[in-house]
């Protein structure tokens, strides 16, 4: 087997872990990493027993993909130079932090025949793989995102840093325009946003309401999602994936004299079924073996540039309609 040269640009807390799987890895070849804070990265490196490199031109003149884990607002610099290099980019969530940077990205890896993918890891959590095939076609979706509050990720907005993962999630299972956005938010502990609910209505009828807070006491991640027929809840937690269907023939006849003496027990309409979550991976190894994969054979990576793209448009049409909330609230004081 041929091995992907790779290495890591951000050494922090998570792009120690994208490092510490590239080494790991039977695909991959992790050659060094960089890091602005020259410290951190030498740590980063004698721990791999890999290079520390002293410049971005030295990292890519060793590898062929790169992970892109460095603060948001630096992934649109930074990851134009990787693509002009030629090298195959997988950059952390959010692609960017202004949708026509992202669409340069975008543009730039297809004129480049590079692959680029997006690190929303979510997609490989074992729950949603398991959860996808019952969900069928969803007409209403809940979401909750809830973390306690980290310093980590405050340079962007809750939208951003949070909900975008089920912004990301969501697109990706109702695969229509989305039509109207209702959105409200507030700061608590920084200058931006650090609580959103969105309504997202889709061409169609589907509805997701989406909350995202990382202001909370404890973690909480969980989404549901509502067919015709069926429920399927998914905990992104514990990993764990359940389906509720309503089993053939069913249907309820209500006796209004009776009331709700009339209803059978809900269980008894029911098909429930535990749904089976391979655990035995992480997420974030399955998306690096995604995406060297595509770096080695061409092909589409399960969450693309343009999957980005349209996440982070979503999550912007979210924030106007936050701040135009924000803007009347303000306006009634």
């Amino acid at each position: 087997m041929t091995r992907i040269k790779t290495a890591v640009v951000g050494v922090g807390h998570l792009g120690s872990q994208h490092a510490r799987i590239y080494s790991q890895l039977p695909a991959a070849e992790l050659t060094g990493v960089y890091d602005i804070d020259r410290p951190r990265a030498e740590e980063c490196a004698r721990s791999l027993r890999v290079r520390a490199f002293e410049s971005l031109e030295e990292c890519t003149q060793a590898a062929e993909a790169v992970s892109l884990a460095v603060p948001t607002d630096q992934h649109y610099r930074i990851g134009r130079t990787l693509l002009e290099r030629g090298v195959n980019l997988l950059v952390e969530k959010p692609i960017t932090e202004k949708e026509a940077h992202a669409q340069e990205l975008v543009e730039l890896a297809r004129k480049q025949g590079l692959v680029l993918a997006v690190g929303h890891v979510e997609r490989f959590n074992p729950a949603l793989v398991a959860a996808a095939e019952s969900i069928g076609e969803a007409r209403f979706v809940e979401s909750e995102r809830l973390a306690p509050f980290n310093p980590r990720g405050t340079e962007v907005p809750v939208v951003l840093d949070l909900m975008i993962h089920d912004i990301d999630i969501i697109l990706s299972l109702i695969r229509r325009p989305v039509v109207e956005i209702k959105a409200v938010g507030v700061p608590v502990f920084t200058s931006s946003v650090d609580i959103a609910n969105a309504r997202l209505i889709f061409e169609g009828g589907a509805v997701a309401n989406v909350s995202a807070s990382r202001v909370s006491l404890k973690k909480f991640r969980k989404m549901r999602f509502f067919s015709s027929d069926s429920y399927v809840s998914v905990d992104m937690l514990k990993r764990a994936a359940t389906c509720y269907r309503k089993r053939p023939g069913v249907e309820i006849s209500l006796d209004r004299s009776s009331g709700a003496r009339a209803l059978p027990d809900m269980l008894s309409l029911l098909d429930v079924k535990k749904l089976r979550c391979d655990k035995k991976r992480e997420p974030l190894a399955l998306e690096l073996e995604n995406f060297l994969a595509c770096a080695a054979g061409g092909g589409n990576p399960v969450v693309s540039g343009q999957d980005g793209l349209q996440a982070l448009r979503v999550a912007d049409r979210i924030m106007e309609a936050i701040a135009q909330s924000l803007a009347e609230v303000k306006k009634g004081l």
